[in-house]
């Protein structure tokens, strides 16, 4: 991980994943959210994934 990095999203768009990096604790991988907050690194943060999804988007299984 990114040196002094607490966490990570990894983003796909085109699968509509989400793969979260924290220090000290195991990947782990959401599937369709519709959004990410920041928890207590990023109080109040909120990421609207619909946005990015966009309807074109497809999702995984389809």
């Amino acid at each position: 991980m990114i040196k002094h990095c607490q966490s990570i999203w990894l983003i796909d768009p085109q699968n509509r994943t989400v793969e979260i990096y924290r220090v000290g604790s195991p990947v782990e991988r959401l599937e369709n959210p519709t959004e990410l907050t920041g928890d207590r690194l990023l109080p109040g943060f909120r990421l609207d994934l619909q946005r990015i999804w966009g309807e074109q988007a497809p999702i995984m299984g389809e």
